[in-house]
């Protein structure tokens, strides 16, 4: 049995709840209650946070937390990720590659569930869970607070749902990264993410075989100064054949120069008859 937070985190929502949950259905359940109550709140131009996004890309199911959506002054829709750092400075170009895949999924998964292209069945089989098992007591409870008429996980599923396909929201127009100092709580800066969907798909293409174990990692570029550093924190750096490998090819080529390349000569050129 495990206690969950209802909504926002407790340290910034006092008026938040505690609800029992005594199954995964249950723990999963309540994501999905609050989720039902977030859209209509968005729709009504309110900001909401912590939101749970989810669905299949490229075979593969995928789930994430969304910091923050909110609707601009001129309307449009905005997801912003907040990012910690214990430099009061913006990441090297290596972290933001992260940051940035991390906000286009995202994007991808909230529009494909706004859009109505999530399937009742792919919910229901990629998270293993029962649908006509019945919500604990604390859940039921709670889904009345919140009208909502479930009594089963499959009939928050139905109800989430229809929510999702009859809502008028659209897809995500911005993407933002905030990035705060740790210990100042100071805005550091913001970063807006430019959005192309045959990209990141390309890209999730290749990524998806090393994260299925299906192939070797690929080590990082040691000749490049904003790839070489994530050595120095990687725990596996003294045993990395990728490294060896790559210092013993940068060696022989620097070699190579040496021995067979030419020497330029400085000066103006000389003309001859």
């Amino acid at each position: 049995m495990s206690c969950f937070c209802v909504g926002s985190e407790l340290h910034s929502n006092p008026d938040a709840l505690n609800v029992v949950v005594h199954s995964r259905e249950d723990r999963v359940g309540l994501k999905l209650m609050n989720l039902t109550h977030m859209i209509p709140a968005l729709q009504a131009g309110q900001m909401v946070r912590e939101v749970p996004v989810f669905g299949v890309l490229e075979g593969v199911f995928f789930q994430g937390v969304v910091d923050e959506l909110c609707h601009s002054e001129s309307g449009t829709l905005v997801l912003s990720e907040l990012k910690t750092r214990s430099q009061n400075s913006l990441p090297h170009p290596a972290q933001y590659k992260g940051h940035s895949l991390q906000v286009r999924v995202y994007k991808l998964l909230f529009d494909a569930m706004v859009q109505g292209s999530m399937e009742r069945h792919n919910l229901l089989r990629y998270l293993n869970l029962r649908p006509h098992q019945a919500f604990g007591s604390p859940l039921q409870s709670y889904a009345q607070k919140l009208g909502i008429l479930a009594v089963t996980f499959g009939e928050l599923v139905d109800h989430l749902l229809s929510i999702l396909n009859f809502s008028n929201l659209r897809a995500v127009d911005k993407l933002r990264l905030e990035y705060i100092h740790q210990s100042s709580g100071s805005l550091i800066g913001t970063r807006e993410v430019e959005f192309d969907e045959a990209q990141l798909r390309a890209e999730l293409r290749d990524y998806l075989p090393f994260w299925l174990g299906e192939r070797e990692p690929q080590g990082v570029d040691l000749e490049n100064i904003d790839e070489s550093w994530k050595c120095n924190i990687c725990p596996y750096e003294e045993s990395c054949d990728w490294k060896r490998r790559r210092l013993q090819q940068i060696m022989f080529d620097g070699i190579k120069k040496v021995k067979f390349g030419c020497s330029k000569v400085e000066g103006p050129a000389l003309e001859t008859n």
